[in-house]
């Protein structure tokens, strides 16, 4: 890339999609591009590497979202979220080098199959969609005690957004829970719209019995009780995307 310097070191992020949007933030305003970008908890140090940690920044991640959107297009968006919900350890480092680029080359990056990022990140969102769309063919709910229906799996990337988008358009009529128990998390949908939980909060030992009442409300205190804590604690919220940008995300539905 013309103008830009690469730095002989490793950037940390948080593990969220704001930390991955932050660093993008912080090479297009320094002109820098390390050569490796990985999550905190996966880096792996040596005795002569000083890596240096990236903070998260919710307005710098919004901005770069807001100029993915406008700039360059839809699509990209969506391969940006995408894949960031595989669980592949090199994708924070494709990302910000596919964001750079289609920066630079607006709506036609996704053409470009001669850059090396561009290939990679089309390839991390084939395969998240890929076992999204498996998942959701042979995905079984059974039928608790009060008339809801609930339904585990464990998965190599994150779709339970993709899970939830799928069997909210299919079982509308329905209330049901699917639980991702390889990253805690649960779906809760009331027929109208469904959130995504921690699902250690949750005593699924009560949500089995007879008591429809604690359903409802747990919904209902999840969805318009948020804290301010738990809005910060964007860990617990790695697989959202701000609601805003939902509906530039066209090939998330089914």
């Amino acid at each position: 890339m013309h103008h830009w310097t690469v730095i002989d070191c490793t950037y940390l992020y948080d593990g969220s999609l704001e930390g991955i949007l932050s660093v993008v933030y912080t090479c297009l305003k320094d002109k820098q591009i390390p050569n490796m970008v990985i999550e905190e908890e996966n880096y792996v140090g040596n005795l002569f590497e000083q890596p240096k940690m990236i903070s998260t920044n919710l307005d710098h991640s919004s901005y770069i979202l807001e100029q993915i959107q406008e700039k360059v297009s839809d699509l990209a968006l969506y391969y940006v979220y995408t894949s960031f919900l595989s669980s592949d350890k090199k994708k924070a480092n494709a990302l910000l080098h596919y964001i750079i680029y289609a920066f630079k080359y607006g709506f036609k990056i996704n053409q470009m199959k001669s850059i090396d990022c561009v290939i990679e990140v089309q390839r991390i969102a084939k395969n998240v969609k890929y076992e999204a769309h498996r998942f959701s063919g042979f995905i079984r709910f059974k039928e608790l005690e009060n008339k809801f229906l609930y339904a585990e799996y464990e998965s190599d990337n994150d779709i339970l957004t993709f899970l939830a988008d799928h069997f909210s358009d299919r079982l509308q009529q329905e209330i049901w829970m699917i639980h991702d128990k390889t990253r805690f998390q649960i779906a809760l949908y009331n027929r109208d719209e469904y959130i995504i939980v921690d699902s250690k909060t949750i005593d699924l030992t009560i949500i089995e019995s007879d008591q429809e009442d604690y359903y409802l409300q747990l919904w209902k205190d999840y969805f318009k009780n948020i804290t301010i804590k738990e809005r910060e604690n964007r860990r617990c919220q790695r697989s959202f995307m701000p609601k805003k940008y939902w509906k530039y995300l066209p090939e998330t539905k089914g």
